[in-house]
Order: structure tokens, then sequence, then C-alpha cells
């Protein structure tokens, strides 16, 4: 639930309480925040429980970024440039190195000295194709960055949160 509302019911019994009658409307208006509390609760907690898989948009908190991490720390990257097409996939466990988005809102950092002489790693997934998207080639070019081979497919097993 968003943030916001969670002082709605605090509101609505302030409005309550300045109204006639307000001890009843106020046994109402409890009935009615329980209702929506035992009707919501189950499902938000089933969603929590049932992360439905890897292509899933809504459950990032599911997604194995950790096993992304070690892959690209296991073939050498540990600081540098980090292109990536979704701002999820990029930069939370390489927290000095510059990342850049272009999921909205793109986001670019201006490059730093050692951005020309330090790794670049693009990552995308199988979906978006399997050659460097181009719209990271710009980017590449900007870090006068050449790819160093053919694309590497990385495979993270997928567990569900919270695991079982």
């Amino acid at each position: 639930m968003h943030p916001f509302f969670l002082l709605t019911p605090l509101w609505m019994l302030s409005v309550v309480e300045r109204t006639e009658n307000a001890g009843r409307k106020a046994k109402v208006l409890g009935v009615i925040l329980a209702a929506s509390l035992l009707i919501v609760f189950p499902i938000r907690v089933r969603d929590w429980l049932h992360a439905t898989g890897p292509h899933c948009n809504k459950c990032r908190i599911a997604t194995p970024y950790a096993g992304l991490a070690e892959a690209l720390k296991a073939r050498g990257f540990e600081d540098g440039t980090i292109i990536a097409l979704s701002r999820h996939d990029a930069g939370r466990f390489f927290p000095t190195a510059r990342v850049v988005c272009f999921d909205r809102p793109n986001y670019g950092p201006p490059m730093r000295a050692v951005d020309g002489r330090s790794e670049a790693v693009v990552i995308w997934r199988s979906e978006q194709g399997g050659t460097v998207p181009k719209i990271a080639e710009g980017e590449l070019e900007r870090l006068k960055a050449t790819p160093q081979g053919a694309a590497e497919r990385i495979e993270v097993p997928w567990r569900p949160y919270p695991p079982r």
C-alpha cells in the first residue's frame, strides 16, 4: 500500500470525531477499516510468498541480483561502468561503479577521469535480444570502449522469495 494512505485512517477518525453521533460513526469506520485489512492483507501476503518468476515485473525483491554480481566478480569486474537497460539490473552490488541506465528515467552520470581506462559492462535480459543493444553502443563509443569478444550469457538460478 502506498505510504501516504497509511495516515488515511487517522484522518478519517478525526473527521468522524467532529461530526454528530461520532461514537457510532467511529464504530462503523472501525468495522470498515478492519474489513479492508482482512481483505487486502492476505492478498498481499500471498504475493510476497509466491514470487511469480524471473520475468515478473513486480517481483524485484525475488530477482537474484546477488548471483549476477557474483558472476560479474568471477569474470574480474570490480569497478568501472555498468550500462544497463533496466534500472533494477544495475549496480546495487557495485557501489563505486558508474551506472548508466536507459530505463525511464534515463540516468547517465558525468564521466570520471578513470572511466576511460576502466572496464565497462553492458547488462540486458535475454528477451531484449542476443547482441549488445543499439542504445548501449552510444555509451560504449563515448567511453571509447570496444567489446571484448562476443556477448556472454550469464544464467543465475531463480529462487522464490522468501526461500523455501
